[in-house]
Protein backbone atom coordinates (compact mmCIF):
# COMPACT_ATOMS: atom_id res chain seq x y z
CA UNK A 1 0.00 0.00 0.00
CA UNK A 2 0.90 3.33 -1.09
CA UNK A 3 0.44 6.57 1.78
CA UNK A 4 1.22 9.86 0.18
CA UNK A 5 0.41 13.06 1.96
CA UNK A 6 -2.83 14.91 0.67
CA UNK A 7 -4.89 17.37 1.63
CA UNK A 8 -2.21 20.58 2.83
CA UNK A 9 -0.90 22.50 -0.52
CA UNK A 10 2.54 24.55 -0.08
CA UNK A 11 3.49 25.62 -3.95
CA UNK A 12 0.74 25.40 -6.89
CA UNK A 13 -1.11 28.65 -7.14
CA UNK A 14 -2.08 28.50 -11.01
CA UNK A 15 -5.83 27.25 -11.63
CA UNK A 16 -5.03 27.00 -15.22
CA UNK A 17 -1.73 24.82 -14.24
CA UNK A 18 -4.31 22.78 -12.27
CA UNK A 19 -6.72 21.88 -15.19
CA UNK A 20 -4.05 20.97 -17.15
CA UNK A 21 -2.60 18.69 -14.73
CA UNK A 22 -6.41 17.04 -14.43
CA UNK A 23 -6.68 17.06 -18.14
CA UNK A 24 -3.86 14.48 -18.04
CA UNK A 25 -6.86 11.81 -17.19
CA UNK A 26 -8.79 12.45 -19.81
CA UNK A 27 -8.31 10.73 -22.99
CA UNK A 28 -10.58 13.24 -24.85
CA UNK A 29 -9.00 16.47 -23.60
CA UNK A 30 -6.32 18.76 -25.31
CA UNK A 31 -3.86 18.30 -23.34
CA UNK A 32 -3.92 14.18 -23.27
CA UNK A 33 -3.69 14.18 -27.18
CA UNK A 34 -0.74 17.25 -26.86
CA UNK A 35 0.99 14.59 -24.80
CA UNK A 36 0.11 11.45 -27.24
CA UNK A 37 0.66 13.44 -29.92
CA UNK A 38 3.88 15.79 -29.52
CA UNK A 39 5.32 16.56 -25.76
CA UNK A 40 5.82 12.41 -24.94
CA UNK A 41 8.27 12.13 -27.89
CA UNK A 42 9.66 15.50 -28.07
CA UNK A 43 10.51 15.53 -23.99
CA UNK A 44 11.37 12.09 -22.70
CA UNK A 45 13.74 10.89 -25.40
CA UNK A 46 16.50 10.61 -22.68
CA UNK A 47 14.87 7.68 -21.43
CA UNK A 48 13.92 5.90 -24.17
CA UNK A 49 11.84 3.18 -21.68
CA UNK A 50 9.78 5.61 -20.12
CA UNK A 51 8.72 7.20 -23.33
CA UNK A 52 7.78 3.90 -25.00
CA UNK A 53 5.36 2.94 -21.57
CA UNK A 54 4.12 6.18 -21.88
CA UNK A 55 3.33 5.98 -25.50
CA UNK A 56 2.04 3.08 -25.44
CA UNK A 57 -0.67 3.64 -22.97
CA UNK A 58 -1.56 6.83 -24.15
CA UNK A 59 -2.04 5.22 -28.13
CA UNK A 60 -4.07 3.15 -26.25
CA UNK A 61 -6.36 6.05 -24.85
CA UNK A 62 -5.57 4.80 -20.70
CA UNK A 63 -6.80 7.10 -18.41
CA UNK A 64 -5.30 6.01 -15.03
CA UNK A 65 -1.71 6.58 -14.35
CA UNK A 66 1.24 5.57 -11.55
CA UNK A 67 2.75 8.19 -9.26
CA UNK A 68 5.27 7.59 -11.09
CA UNK A 69 4.42 8.20 -14.77
CA UNK A 70 3.01 11.52 -13.59
CA UNK A 71 5.39 13.15 -11.02
CA UNK A 72 8.63 11.43 -11.95
CA UNK A 73 11.96 11.84 -10.28
CA UNK A 74 14.56 14.58 -10.49
CA UNK A 75 17.10 13.38 -12.84
CA UNK A 76 19.67 14.75 -15.67
CA UNK A 77 20.34 12.82 -18.79
CA UNK A 78 22.15 10.11 -17.41
CA UNK A 79 19.33 9.04 -14.85
CA UNK A 80 21.17 10.58 -12.21
CA UNK A 81 20.22 12.78 -9.29
CA UNK A 82 21.81 16.15 -10.89
CA UNK A 83 24.14 18.90 -8.87
CA UNK A 84 22.06 21.12 -9.57
CA UNK A 85 18.56 21.57 -10.95
CA UNK A 86 19.34 22.96 -14.08
CA UNK A 87 20.52 19.51 -15.24
CA UNK A 88 17.44 18.17 -14.66
CA UNK A 89 15.54 16.58 -17.43
CA UNK A 90 11.96 15.43 -18.06
CA UNK A 91 10.79 11.95 -17.42
CA UNK A 92 6.78 11.92 -16.45
CA UNK A 93 3.45 13.52 -17.62
CA UNK A 94 2.84 16.54 -15.02
CA UNK A 95 6.45 17.39 -16.00
CA UNK A 96 6.13 18.06 -19.86
CA UNK A 97 2.24 18.92 -19.13
CA UNK A 98 3.17 22.41 -17.54
CA UNK A 99 5.63 24.76 -17.95
CA UNK A 100 8.37 26.06 -15.58
CA UNK A 101 7.60 29.44 -13.88
CA UNK A 102 10.92 30.80 -14.47
CA UNK A 103 10.63 29.06 -18.55
CA UNK A 104 10.40 32.55 -20.31
CA UNK A 105 14.22 33.17 -19.45
CA UNK A 106 15.75 29.89 -19.34
CA UNK A 107 13.52 28.18 -22.51
CA UNK A 108 12.73 25.61 -19.90
CA UNK A 109 9.49 23.70 -21.08
CA UNK A 110 8.90 22.01 -18.34
CA UNK A 111 8.52 21.99 -14.68
CA UNK A 112 10.44 19.55 -11.60
CA UNK A 113 8.60 16.82 -10.03
CA UNK A 114 8.73 18.66 -6.46
CA UNK A 115 5.66 21.21 -8.72
CA UNK A 116 4.28 18.10 -10.15
CA UNK A 117 3.69 16.29 -7.29
CA UNK A 118 2.14 20.00 -5.64
CA UNK A 119 -0.41 20.19 -8.92
CA UNK A 120 -1.23 16.27 -8.30
CA UNK A 121 -1.34 16.90 -4.58
CA UNK A 122 -3.72 19.31 -5.08
CA UNK A 123 -6.12 17.85 -7.40
CA UNK A 124 -6.34 15.25 -5.28
CA UNK A 125 -7.35 17.14 -2.37
CA UNK A 126 -9.72 19.13 -4.31
CA UNK A 127 -11.72 15.86 -5.45
CA UNK A 128 -10.81 15.91 -9.05
CA UNK A 129 -8.06 13.19 -9.21
CA UNK A 130 -8.57 10.13 -7.41
CA UNK A 131 -5.83 8.15 -5.96
CA UNK A 132 -5.73 4.16 -5.35
CA UNK A 133 -3.45 3.27 -2.28
CA UNK A 134 -2.97 0.02 -3.46
CA UNK A 135 -2.21 0.67 -6.95
CA UNK A 136 -0.25 4.08 -6.16
CA UNK A 137 -2.99 4.92 -9.41
CA UNK A 138 -4.49 8.07 -10.23
CA UNK A 139 -7.73 8.75 -12.40
CA UNK A 140 -10.39 11.56 -12.87
CA UNK A 141 -13.24 12.28 -10.70
CA UNK A 142 -16.82 13.33 -11.76
CA UNK A 143 -16.54 16.90 -10.34
CA UNK A 144 -12.73 16.76 -11.96
CA UNK A 145 -14.72 16.37 -15.72
CA UNK A 146 -16.89 18.74 -14.81
CA UNK A 147 -13.96 21.19 -14.08
CA UNK A 148 -11.68 20.34 -17.53
CA UNK A 149 -15.17 21.09 -19.63
CA UNK A 150 -15.23 24.27 -18.46
CA UNK A 151 -14.67 26.73 -21.13
CA UNK A 152 -14.22 30.30 -19.87
CA UNK A 153 -13.07 31.86 -16.83
CA UNK A 154 -16.36 32.32 -15.18
CA UNK A 155 -17.00 28.65 -15.05
CA UNK A 156 -13.81 27.54 -14.26
CA UNK A 157 -14.01 29.26 -11.41
CA UNK A 158 -17.46 28.42 -10.83
CA UNK A 159 -16.50 24.94 -10.40
CA UNK A 160 -13.74 25.88 -8.17
CA UNK A 161 -16.13 28.22 -5.55
CA UNK A 162 -17.66 24.22 -5.80
CA UNK A 163 -14.11 22.90 -4.97
CA UNK A 164 -12.88 25.36 -2.46
CA UNK A 165 -16.23 25.79 -0.55
CA UNK A 166 -15.68 21.70 -0.05
CA UNK A 167 -12.46 21.50 1.09
CA UNK A 168 -11.81 22.26 4.61
CA UNK A 169 -9.09 24.19 4.79
CA UNK A 170 -10.13 26.77 2.76
CA UNK A 171 -13.84 27.11 4.69
CA UNK A 172 -11.51 27.18 8.46
CA UNK A 173 -9.96 30.18 6.82
CA UNK A 174 -12.97 32.07 5.65
CA UNK A 175 -14.50 31.49 9.03
CA UNK A 176 -10.94 33.11 10.76
CA UNK A 177 -11.60 35.82 7.99
CA UNK A 178 -15.38 36.73 8.96
CA UNK A 179 -14.42 37.50 12.78
CA UNK A 180 -11.15 39.05 11.88
CA UNK A 181 -10.51 40.76 9.06
CA UNK A 182 -7.25 42.88 7.92
CA UNK A 183 -5.13 39.50 9.17
CA UNK A 184 -1.83 38.21 8.08
CA UNK A 185 -0.98 34.83 7.18
CA UNK A 186 0.38 34.72 10.70
CA UNK A 187 -2.43 35.27 12.57
CA UNK A 188 -4.53 32.72 10.36
CA UNK A 189 -1.64 30.37 9.99
CA UNK A 190 -1.66 30.42 14.34
CA UNK A 191 -5.91 29.09 13.97
CA UNK A 192 -5.08 26.41 11.48
CA UNK A 193 -4.35 22.70 11.34
CA UNK A 194 -3.25 20.50 14.42
CA UNK A 195 -1.14 22.73 16.48
CA UNK A 196 0.71 19.94 18.85
CA UNK A 197 1.93 18.82 15.48
CA UNK A 198 5.38 19.94 13.63
CA UNK A 199 3.72 19.78 10.44
CA UNK A 200 1.68 23.09 11.53
CA UNK A 201 4.30 25.43 12.69
CA UNK A 202 3.24 28.96 12.87
CA UNK A 203 5.17 32.27 13.56
CA UNK A 204 3.78 34.61 15.44
CA UNK A 205 2.23 38.24 14.47
CA UNK A 206 3.34 40.39 16.85
CA UNK A 207 6.80 38.98 16.77
CA UNK A 208 7.32 38.95 12.66
CA UNK A 209 6.38 42.74 12.68
CA UNK A 210 8.50 43.14 15.28
CA UNK A 211 11.36 41.58 13.33
CA UNK A 212 10.54 43.06 9.79
CA UNK A 213 10.31 46.57 11.34
CA UNK A 214 13.92 46.16 12.61
CA UNK A 215 15.37 44.88 9.17
CA UNK A 216 18.32 46.93 8.14
CA UNK A 217 17.86 47.46 4.85
CA UNK A 218 15.28 46.63 1.64
CA UNK A 219 16.66 43.24 0.97
CA UNK A 220 16.95 42.25 4.61
CA UNK A 221 13.08 43.65 4.79
CA UNK A 222 12.17 41.80 1.37
CA UNK A 223 13.59 38.62 2.91
CA UNK A 224 11.67 38.49 6.09
CA UNK A 225 8.74 39.33 3.84
CA UNK A 226 8.88 36.52 1.34
CA UNK A 227 11.30 33.75 2.84
CA UNK A 228 10.15 33.53 6.39
CA UNK A 229 7.17 31.38 7.44
CA UNK A 230 5.82 28.91 8.98
CA UNK A 231 4.26 25.93 7.50
CA UNK A 232 0.81 26.71 8.67
CA UNK A 233 1.72 30.22 7.66
CA UNK A 234 2.40 28.87 4.36
CA UNK A 235 -0.78 27.14 3.59
CA UNK A 236 -2.89 29.95 5.06
CA UNK A 237 -0.92 32.18 2.33
CA UNK A 238 -1.73 29.69 -0.36
CA UNK A 239 -5.50 29.27 0.44
CA UNK A 240 -5.92 32.90 0.88
CA UNK A 241 -4.40 33.06 -2.48
CA UNK A 242 -7.11 30.85 -3.68
CA UNK A 243 -10.04 32.90 -2.06
CA UNK A 244 -9.12 36.15 -3.56
CA UNK A 245 -8.83 34.65 -6.84
CA UNK A 246 -12.30 33.56 -7.10
CA UNK A 247 -13.86 36.57 -5.06
CA UNK A 248 -14.07 35.48 -1.75
CA UNK A 249 -10.97 36.93 0.10
CA UNK A 250 -9.43 40.51 -0.46
CA UNK A 251 -6.20 41.51 0.28
CA UNK A 252 -3.79 44.98 1.15
CA UNK A 253 -0.71 45.67 1.39
CA UNK A 254 -0.06 46.77 5.48
CA UNK A 255 3.05 50.01 6.03
CA UNK A 256 5.59 50.52 9.07
CA UNK A 257 7.98 52.43 10.19
CA UNK A 258 11.27 51.59 10.96
CA UNK A 259 12.50 50.91 13.91
CA UNK A 260 15.77 52.10 13.94
CA UNK A 261 15.34 54.86 10.84
CA UNK A 262 11.74 57.10 11.05
CA UNK A 263 12.61 58.12 7.74
CA UNK A 264 12.17 54.98 6.32
CA UNK A 265 9.11 53.07 5.75
CA UNK A 266 8.42 49.58 5.60
CA UNK A 267 6.63 47.40 2.99
CA UNK A 268 4.94 45.05 5.59
CA UNK A 269 2.96 41.65 5.45
CA UNK A 270 -0.02 41.34 3.35
CA UNK A 271 -3.28 41.82 5.28
CA UNK A 272 -6.54 39.79 4.43
CA UNK A 273 -9.91 40.23 4.83
CA UNK A 274 -13.53 38.09 3.76
CA UNK A 275 -15.59 39.96 1.01
CA UNK A 276 -19.54 39.91 0.73
CA UNK A 277 -19.09 37.20 -1.45
CA UNK A 278 -17.24 35.30 0.88
CA UNK A 279 -19.57 35.62 3.95
CA UNK A 280 -23.04 34.89 1.99
CA UNK A 281 -21.12 31.59 0.78
CA UNK A 282 -19.71 30.84 4.20
CA UNK A 283 -23.46 31.63 5.14
CA UNK A 284 -24.59 28.97 2.27
CA UNK A 285 -22.19 26.31 3.23
CA UNK A 286 -23.43 26.82 7.20
CA UNK A 287 -26.33 25.89 6.53
CA UNK A 288 -27.95 29.08 7.58
CA UNK A 289 -30.05 30.33 4.88
CA UNK A 290 -32.31 28.28 2.64
CA UNK A 291 -29.45 26.13 1.10
CA UNK A 292 -28.67 23.23 2.11
CA UNK A 293 -25.10 22.28 3.95
CA UNK A 294 -22.90 21.26 1.71
CA UNK A 295 -20.54 17.71 1.55
CA UNK A 296 -17.27 18.56 3.12
CA UNK A 297 -14.71 16.35 1.24
CA UNK A 298 -11.74 15.07 3.22
CA UNK A 299 -9.38 11.80 2.63
CA UNK A 300 -7.53 9.72 5.90
CA UNK A 301 -4.18 11.99 4.69
CA UNK A 302 -5.42 15.09 5.58
CA UNK A 303 -5.14 14.39 9.35
CA UNK A 304 -2.04 14.16 10.00
CA UNK A 305 0.73 15.85 7.84
CA UNK A 306 4.42 14.63 9.57
CA UNK A 307 5.34 13.26 13.02
CA UNK A 308 5.73 10.16 15.50
CA UNK A 309 2.89 7.82 14.85
CA UNK A 310 1.80 9.71 12.29
CA UNK A 311 -0.75 6.92 10.63
CA UNK A 312 -2.30 5.60 13.97
CA UNK A 313 -2.89 9.39 14.80
CA UNK A 314 -4.27 9.92 11.42
CA UNK A 315 -6.41 6.61 11.94
CA UNK A 316 -7.63 7.48 15.20
CA UNK A 317 -8.99 10.82 13.99
CA UNK A 318 -10.73 9.36 11.31
CA UNK A 319 -12.34 7.10 14.01
CA UNK A 320 -13.59 10.02 15.86
CA UNK A 321 -14.82 10.99 12.66
CA UNK A 322 -16.91 8.23 11.59
CA UNK A 323 -18.31 7.59 15.25
CA UNK A 324 -19.75 11.05 15.38
CA UNK A 325 -21.75 10.73 12.20
CA UNK A 326 -24.25 8.27 14.51
CA UNK A 327 -23.54 9.61 17.96
CA UNK A 328 -23.12 12.76 20.08
CA UNK A 329 -21.86 11.03 23.33
CA UNK A 330 -18.64 11.89 24.09
CA UNK A 331 -18.22 9.06 26.73
CA UNK A 332 -19.39 6.61 24.28
CA UNK A 333 -16.90 7.90 22.06
CA UNK A 334 -14.41 7.13 24.71
CA UNK A 335 -15.32 3.76 24.65
CA UNK A 336 -15.50 3.28 21.21
CA UNK A 337 -11.88 4.47 20.68
CA UNK A 338 -10.67 2.10 23.40
CA UNK A 339 -12.64 -0.94 21.64
CA UNK A 340 -10.42 0.45 18.52
CA UNK A 341 -7.32 0.05 20.34
CA UNK A 342 -7.06 3.85 21.28
CA UNK A 343 -6.12 3.98 24.75
CA UNK A 344 -5.05 8.17 24.82
CA UNK A 345 -5.97 9.93 27.30
CA UNK A 346 -9.31 11.92 26.93
CA UNK A 347 -7.50 15.32 26.94
CA UNK A 348 -5.78 14.17 23.86
CA UNK A 349 -9.07 13.39 22.15
CA UNK A 350 -10.31 16.62 23.20
CA UNK A 351 -7.09 17.72 21.24
CA UNK A 352 -7.42 15.84 18.65
CA UNK A 353 -11.50 17.93 18.11
CA UNK A 354 -10.11 20.71 18.29
CA UNK A 355 -7.70 20.09 15.67
CA UNK A 356 -10.84 19.06 13.79
CA UNK A 357 -12.08 21.99 14.19
CA UNK A 358 -9.19 23.69 13.32
CA UNK A 359 -8.52 22.13 9.72
CA UNK A 360 -12.25 23.03 8.53
CA UNK A 361 -14.55 20.33 10.35
CA UNK A 362 -17.09 21.66 12.38
CA UNK A 363 -17.83 19.53 15.54
CA UNK A 364 -19.61 21.07 18.86
CA UNK A 365 -17.63 19.83 22.26
CA UNK A 366 -19.98 20.71 25.59
CA UNK A 367 -19.47 18.69 28.40
CA UNK A 368 -20.67 15.06 27.64
CA UNK A 369 -22.31 15.98 24.58
CA UNK A 370 -20.10 16.16 21.47
CA UNK A 371 -21.53 16.84 17.89
CA UNK A 372 -20.50 16.72 13.86
CA UNK A 373 -21.71 19.67 12.57
CA UNK A 374 -21.22 19.37 9.19
CA UNK A 375 -21.94 16.87 6.08
CA UNK A 376 -18.64 14.88 5.21
CA UNK A 377 -18.16 12.13 2.40
CA UNK A 378 -18.08 8.80 3.00
CA UNK A 379 -14.16 8.78 3.18
CA UNK A 380 -12.21 5.56 3.60
CA UNK A 381 -9.91 4.39 6.30
CA UNK A 382 -6.97 2.04 4.95
CA UNK A 383 -6.59 -0.82 6.91
CA UNK A 384 -2.48 -1.03 7.93
CA UNK A 385 -0.98 -1.69 10.69
CA UNK A 386 -0.93 1.24 13.06
CA UNK A 387 1.10 -0.21 15.80
CA UNK A 388 3.27 1.90 17.57
CA UNK A 389 6.90 1.06 17.58
CA UNK A 390 8.57 1.41 21.29
CA UNK A 391 10.19 4.92 20.04
CA UNK A 392 6.79 6.60 18.92
CA UNK A 393 4.87 5.25 22.50
CA UNK A 394 7.49 7.33 24.11
CA UNK A 395 7.78 10.30 22.26
CA UNK A 396 3.33 10.48 22.36
CA UNK A 397 3.75 9.46 25.97
CA UNK A 398 5.43 12.57 26.53
CA UNK A 399 3.08 14.55 24.68
CA UNK A 400 0.36 13.42 25.88
CA UNK A 401 1.91 14.63 29.50
CA UNK A 402 1.93 17.93 28.38
CA UNK A 403 -1.05 17.85 26.72
CA UNK A 404 -3.12 15.98 29.86
CA UNK A 405 -1.32 17.91 33.01
CA UNK A 406 -0.28 20.82 31.77
CA UNK A 407 -1.77 24.27 30.46
CA UNK A 408 0.95 24.61 27.79
CA UNK A 409 -0.93 25.85 24.44
CA UNK A 410 -0.84 23.18 21.99
CA UNK A 411 1.18 25.12 19.59
CA UNK A 412 4.20 24.97 21.67
CA UNK A 413 4.10 21.34 22.57
CA UNK A 414 5.18 20.88 19.00
CA UNK A 415 8.45 22.10 20.38
CA UNK A 416 9.14 18.48 21.23
CA UNK A 417 9.30 17.25 17.79
CA UNK A 418 11.18 20.61 15.92
CA UNK A 419 14.12 20.02 18.61
CA UNK A 420 14.82 16.65 17.02
CA UNK A 421 14.26 17.87 13.19
CA UNK A 422 17.69 19.38 12.28
CA UNK A 423 15.58 20.95 9.31
CA UNK A 424 13.39 22.98 11.18
CA UNK A 425 16.35 25.26 13.15
CA UNK A 426 14.09 28.82 11.93
CA UNK A 427 11.03 27.03 13.34
CA UNK A 428 12.86 26.10 16.68
CA UNK A 429 14.26 29.19 17.50
CA UNK A 430 11.40 31.83 16.40
CA UNK A 431 8.26 28.90 18.55
CA UNK A 432 10.98 28.72 21.61
CA UNK A 433 11.09 32.69 21.67
CA UNK A 434 7.69 32.79 21.63
CA UNK A 435 7.13 29.99 24.16
CA UNK A 436 9.62 31.89 26.90
CA UNK A 437 7.53 35.26 25.96
CA UNK A 438 4.29 33.87 26.65
CA UNK A 439 4.93 31.14 29.36
CA UNK A 440 7.93 32.05 31.16
CA UNK A 441 6.87 35.85 31.31
CA UNK A 442 9.96 37.14 30.03
CA UNK A 443 11.21 39.42 27.32
CA UNK A 444 12.79 38.17 24.55
CA UNK A 445 13.98 39.08 21.36
CA UNK A 446 14.42 36.87 17.94
CA UNK A 447 17.40 38.18 16.23
CA UNK A 448 19.29 35.24 14.25
CA UNK A 449 20.71 35.86 10.77
CA UNK A 450 24.49 36.95 10.54
CA UNK A 451 26.78 38.11 14.02
CA UNK A 452 23.79 37.68 15.80
CA UNK A 453 22.63 35.60 18.58
CA UNK A 454 19.32 33.63 18.13
CA UNK A 455 17.35 34.59 21.07
CA UNK A 456 17.91 37.45 23.88
CA UNK A 457 16.03 36.88 27.14
CA UNK A 458 15.51 38.99 29.57
CA UNK A 459 13.96 41.08 32.87
CA UNK A 460 14.93 43.81 34.99
CA UNK A 461 16.97 41.62 36.83
CA UNK A 462 19.23 39.47 34.59
CA UNK A 463 19.74 39.29 31.18
CA UNK A 464 20.86 35.64 28.77
CA UNK A 465 21.80 35.22 25.64
CA UNK A 466 20.69 32.12 23.83
CA UNK A 467 21.58 29.86 20.83
CA UNK A 468 19.20 27.15 19.83
CA UNK A 469 20.29 24.11 18.22
CA UNK A 470 17.77 21.61 16.68
CA UNK A 471 19.14 18.10 16.30
CA UNK A 472 17.82 14.35 16.22
CA UNK A 473 20.36 12.88 17.80
CA UNK A 474 21.04 15.16 20.22
CA UNK A 475 23.67 18.25 21.03
CA UNK A 476 27.58 16.87 21.06
CA UNK A 477 30.35 19.86 22.21
CA UNK A 478 31.23 21.95 18.94
CA UNK A 479 34.30 24.36 19.01
CA UNK A 480 33.26 26.85 16.31
CA UNK A 481 29.91 27.09 18.37
CA UNK A 482 31.49 27.68 21.90
CA UNK A 483 33.45 30.28 20.31
CA UNK A 484 30.23 31.98 18.73
CA UNK A 485 29.16 32.34 22.08
CA UNK A 486 32.15 33.32 23.86
CA UNK A 487 32.39 36.10 21.03
CA UNK A 488 28.72 36.91 21.59
CA UNK A 489 29.62 37.31 25.47
CA UNK A 490 32.07 39.61 25.13
CA UNK A 491 30.34 41.89 22.78
CA UNK A 492 27.98 42.44 25.03
CA UNK A 493 30.29 42.82 27.70
CA UNK A 494 31.99 45.82 25.98
CA UNK A 495 29.22 46.87 24.20
CA UNK A 496 31.63 48.63 20.69
CA UNK A 497 30.11 49.54 17.74
CA UNK A 498 33.79 48.60 16.69
CA UNK A 499 33.13 45.13 17.11
CA UNK A 500 29.72 44.60 15.57
CA UNK A 501 28.59 47.59 14.07
CA UNK A 502 24.65 45.97 14.15
CA UNK A 503 24.42 46.43 17.94
CA UNK A 504 22.64 43.31 18.41
CA UNK A 505 22.97 44.09 22.83
CA UNK A 506 20.76 47.40 22.40
CA UNK A 507 17.84 45.14 22.72
CA UNK A 508 18.36 44.48 26.00
CA UNK A 509 16.80 46.09 29.17
CA UNK A 510 18.59 48.89 30.60
CA UNK A 511 18.60 48.65 33.81
CA UNK A 512 20.15 44.78 33.76
CA UNK A 513 23.49 45.08 35.99
CA UNK A 514 26.58 43.84 34.00
CA UNK A 515 27.37 41.17 36.52
CA UNK A 516 23.65 39.55 35.67
CA UNK A 517 24.04 38.27 32.11
CA UNK A 518 24.52 34.97 31.28
CA UNK A 519 24.73 32.09 28.66
CA UNK A 520 22.20 29.58 27.03
CA UNK A 521 22.10 26.54 24.71
CA UNK A 522 18.55 25.25 23.87
CA UNK A 523 18.23 21.54 21.97
CA UNK A 524 16.70 18.18 22.07
CA UNK A 525 18.93 16.90 24.32
CA UNK A 526 23.33 16.78 25.20
CA UNK A 527 25.36 14.15 24.65
CA UNK A 528 29.06 13.41 25.02
CA UNK A 529 31.18 15.74 26.34
CA UNK A 530 29.14 18.74 25.95
CA UNK A 531 29.26 19.98 29.64
CA UNK A 532 33.21 20.41 28.96
CA UNK A 533 32.27 23.44 26.58
CA UNK A 534 29.60 24.82 29.47
CA UNK A 535 32.47 24.77 31.47
CA UNK A 536 34.75 26.34 28.89
CA UNK A 537 32.72 29.19 28.07
CA UNK A 538 33.01 30.34 31.69
CA UNK A 539 35.84 29.73 31.85
CA UNK A 540 36.76 32.12 28.47
CA UNK A 541 34.37 34.68 29.18
CA UNK A 542 34.29 34.52 33.22
CA UNK A 543 30.25 34.43 32.42
CA UNK A 544 28.36 31.65 33.78
CA UNK A 545 25.49 29.86 31.98
CA UNK A 546 23.76 26.59 31.57
CA UNK A 547 22.18 24.11 28.92
CA UNK A 548 18.48 23.51 28.43
CA UNK A 549 16.60 20.36 27.18
CA UNK A 550 13.20 20.85 24.93
CA UNK A 551 12.09 18.43 27.59
CA UNK A 552 13.29 20.75 30.76
CA UNK A 553 12.22 23.85 28.71
CA UNK A 554 8.58 22.81 28.67
CA UNK A 555 8.84 21.41 32.09
CA UNK A 556 10.09 24.68 33.39
CA UNK A 557 7.40 26.71 31.77
CA UNK A 558 4.73 24.17 33.24
CA UNK A 559 6.39 24.96 36.83
CA UNK A 560 6.07 28.70 36.05
CA UNK A 561 2.54 28.49 35.43
CA UNK A 562 1.34 26.72 38.05
CA UNK A 563 3.64 29.31 39.94
CA UNK A 564 6.24 26.31 41.43
CA UNK A 565 9.16 28.41 39.79
CA UNK A 566 9.26 31.85 40.58
CA UNK A 567 11.23 33.22 37.20
CA UNK A 568 13.87 35.66 39.38
CA UNK A 569 14.98 32.29 40.61
CA UNK A 570 16.32 31.17 37.01
CA UNK A 571 19.65 32.84 37.45
CA UNK A 572 20.72 29.96 40.56
CA UNK A 573 20.55 27.45 37.90
CA UNK A 574 23.35 29.39 35.52
CA UNK A 575 26.04 27.40 37.10
CA UNK A 576 27.84 25.99 34.00
CA UNK A 577 25.50 22.80 33.60
CA UNK A 578 22.15 21.22 32.32
CA UNK A 579 19.57 22.55 33.83
CA UNK A 580 17.18 20.26 35.62
CA UNK A 581 14.06 21.47 37.15
CA UNK A 582 12.21 18.25 37.51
Amino acid sequence: MNIRSFGWIQNPSDFNKLKKTVAIFDSDSKQYNLLKEKLVEENIYHFKDIQKSLQTKLDNGCEEFTYSELVGRNLNKYGKTPKSRKDSVPNALIQISLESQSSNTRGKKFTDEWSSDGFLRWAVSLNFVQHNREEDTFKITDKGMEFIKTETEEEMHQVLKEALLSYPPATRVLEILDKHPNVTKFFIGNRIGFKDEPGFTSYPEELMIEWIKDSADKNEENKIRTDVEGTADKYARMICGWLKKVGYVNQKSSRYKSAINEEREITGFTQYSITGKGKHALKQIKGNSSNSKNTKFLLWEFLAVKGKGKNYIRTRRATILKFLESSTSFKNLINHLKHKGFNDSINVIKSDIEGLNNIGIRIDLNDNSVRLLDKINNFHIPKINVNLSNEEKDKLKVKEFFISETSIPNKFITLLDLAYDGNANRDFEIITSEFIREVYKLNTKHLGGTRKPDILIWNDEFGIIADTKAYSKGYKKNISEEDKMVRYIDENAKRSKDDNPNEWWINFGKNIPSSNYFYLWVSSEFIGKFEEQLKETASRTNTNGASLNVYQLLMGGHLVQTGRFNISNLPAYMNNSEIKFS
